[in-house]
C-alpha cells in the first residue's frame, strides 16, 4: 500500500512529528469496502475472466519462386471479454437505500471513532431526507 510506505519514510525523517495516516488509511479502507459490497451486490466475483493469448503470426520468410498467395491467412484477434461498466452508484436504487446508507455511515463512525463528527452528520443528513 502506498501510503505506509509515504508514511514509513516520512517518519524516518521527521520521527515523532510525522502526521498520522490513520484517518487516510480508515477512509480508503471504508470505501474499499463500500466498493466491494456494490461489486458484489452487481454480481462481480472479482475474478477476471481467462483468455487466451493471442497467436504470434508466424514470420513468413520472402519466397521469390513461389506465386502471391491470394487466401487469407490472417488470424482475427479474439474480442477480450470485458467486465460491465457500472455506475458508482448502481448498488443504491432508491431514496429508502440511500437514507439507509446515511444510517448505516452513521454506525459505522459510531462505533469506530466515537469522537468524530461524522456519525452526527450523517444521521442529520438522513433526517433531513426523511
Amino acid at each position: 500500500f502506498a501510503l505506509d510506505a509515504f508514511e514509513e519514510t516520512l517518519v524516518g525523517r521527521a520521527g515523532d512529528s510525522a502526521p498520522s495516516f490513520r484517518q487516510a488509511r480508515d477512509a480508503f479502507e471504508t470505501v474499499y469496502r463500500l466498493a466491494e459490497r456494490f461489486a458484489r451486490e452487481q454480481g462481480y466475483t472479482g475474478s477476471a475472466p481467462h483468455t487466451q493469448a493471442a497467436p504470434q503470426p508466424e514470420r513468413i520468410e520472402p519466397s521469390f519462386g513461389n506465386p502471391i498467395q491470394t487466401e487469407d491467412t490472417h488470424v482475427q484477434p479474439q474480442p477480450v471479454p470485458r467486465a460491465p461498466v457500472t455506475q458508482m452508484i448502481a448498488g443504491i436504487q432508491n431514496r429508502a437505500q440511500a437514507v439507509d446508507q446515511l444510517r448505516a455511515v452513521a454506525r459505522y463512525f459510531r462505533q469506530t471513532e466515537p469522537h468524530s463528527p461524522v456519525a452526527y452528520l450523517a444521521d442529520k443528513a438522513a433526517e433531513w431526507a426523511d
